[in-house]
């Protein structure tokens, strides 16, 4: 069955997958781009998705090796990780509202097949699945090539908010990206912050992503506080 090109899925769930390895994200592209293309025949598949060494191998340009070797090791990670859905209409001051899920229900690995099954927990599939508004939309190529998490993470952002013609513009907090996007504690300095994240990121998402990206700081006194983006998907 073939994998969808472009990855929909709603800005909550984006959200929630920042903290997710490189490789972890690139099952889940791949995954969700085959359910959903199941889902457009009336199939919702239940977040079940079978796939082969050779088919994440082509679609992320790996010899077979490094493919199946990052595969296990992504798969082996899920384990402990969960989805945390945030719902800020349920917040008390400082006590934030959310909803926390495990990522997958089952992993399965046939060597006699050469194929990886991974199930989603369904729970989920109204977020890939059932979108009306406040979703982002993906295409697996811009993604394929960006290494760093960090880059992926803000690259996801950035695509909440492009427009059709693939223009965009978001202002992100700072302390918001880092604790989103799981970044060092030592990154609160803001030198560090730039040096070992922003300037890396861009650097990255305009090389790979093929997205040219401006910005601007915002302050409150002497203290950064936001940065303003302004982009173009090329």
């Amino acid at each position: 069955m073939p994998v969808s090109k472009i990855i929909a899925q709603s800005n909550e769930m984006t959200e929630a997958a920042y903290h997710l390895t490189r490789d972890q994200k690139r099952i889940l592209f791949l995954a969700v781009g085959r359910i959903r293309n199941a889902t457009k025949g009336g199939d919702q598949s239940a977040g079940l998705c079978e796939f082969t060494v050779a088919e994440y191998a082509e679609m992320y340009n790996l010899p077979s090796a490094e493919a199946s070797k990052d595969i296990r090791s992504a798969l082996a990670g899920f384990a402990a990780k969960e989805v945390c859905i945030f719902r800020p209409e349920e917040d008390v001051g400082a006590e934030k509202g959310s909803e926390v899920y495990p990522w997958m229900i089952k992993k399965a690995y046939s060597p006699r097949r050469g194929t990886y099954i991974v199930h989603l927990n369904p729970y989920l599939m109204p977020f890939f699945t059932s979108l009306e508004k406040r979703f982002t939309k993906i295409k697996i190529k811009d993604v394929a090539g960006i290494t760093n998490p960090y880059a992926i993470r803000l690259y996801e952002s950035l695509c909440q908010y492009k427009n059709a013609e693939g223009a965009g513009f978001a202002i992100l907090g700072v302390e918001w990206m880092i604790e989103r996007y799981g970044l060092p504690k030592s990154y609160t300095k803001m030198a560090e912050f730039k040096r070992g994240f922003l300037l890396k990121a861009i650097k990255e998402i305009k090389e790979k992503a093929h997205m040219t990206i401006t910005y601007s700081e915002k302050k409150v006194g002497n203290r950064i506080v936001s940065f303003q983006f302004t982009y173009q998907q090329n």
